[in-house]
Formats: structure tokens, sequence, C-alpha cells
């Protein structure tokens, strides 16, 4: 389980950013859509635009604007009491428009994960652990 963090001056805003989860072996990304409103998930591990080794320019750019960075968050607090809980059920949220701007993920020991888009970004809605 890892979490999408935009970091400048080495200071990561924890408050949002796309979610990374391998259910199985199966990789799957959770992020907003273009429209700053609807959820987008697609079956593929999160890739960093700005890996190493970077170019002059890239590495300028990062230096003054910063860039988003993966956190394995997987061992870390609440999200470590899902690891290895088994998935029962995936729940989608819709506003009023029909629009898909959320989903709830249920573990069989009663975990659940709520992620909500809002304002182009994903946010943690809600995180429920097992006993």
């Amino acid at each position: 389980m890892r979490r999408i963090h935009y970091v400048y001056d080495g200071q990561a805003d924890t408050n949002f950013g796309p979610i990374e989860l391998t259910i199985g072996e199966r990789p799957f990304l959770f992020d907003n859509e273009a429209d700053g409103e609807s959820l987008r998930v697609t079956e593929t591990a999160w890739s960093d635009p700005f890996s190493e080794p970077l170019s002059a320019e890239n590495r300028k750019f990062v230096l003054e604007s910063g860039k988003w960075t993966a956190f394995d968050v997987s061992m870390l607090g609440q999200w470590a009491k899902l690891i290895d809980e088994p998935l029962s059920d995936v729940e989608a949220i819709t506003n009023d428009a029909g629009k898909t701007t959320g989903i709830v993920l249920r573990t069989s020991h009663g975990g659940a994960l709520r992620l909500g888009v809002m304002a182009d970004e994903l946010f943690v809605d809600g995180l429920v652990t097992p006993d």
C-alpha cells in the first residue's frame, strides 16, 4: 500500500494524494479524473515521472516546484491493520449527476477504506480497521 503525496522543499503534504493498493498480485491506482470530481481507478502501479536519473532541466524543476512522491504506508498505524485483510465488498459512491466520486473498500473482518474526490484531489474520507 502506497500513498502518493506532493513534496515541496522537503515537506510532504499528506492531506491528499493518490493511493496505490495491491490486491493479490494486481496493483490498483486510485486517483482523480481530469474533471476534478470523478474517481479514476486503473489497474497499474504508480510510476514516478521524475525518477532518477534526472536531466538538469527536470532537477531544476523539482528543486523549484517539488514533485509527487510515493510513500509505503503498509506498516504504519491504521493502514497496517488492513494488510492481508480479505476484500469482501466494493461500493461506488456517486453524486447527483451520476458521476462516481468515491469508493468504499470493505474487508471481511470489519475494516473499511473510503476514498473520495473533491476539488481535483483524492482524499481518505474514512479508515476503519478491524478489531
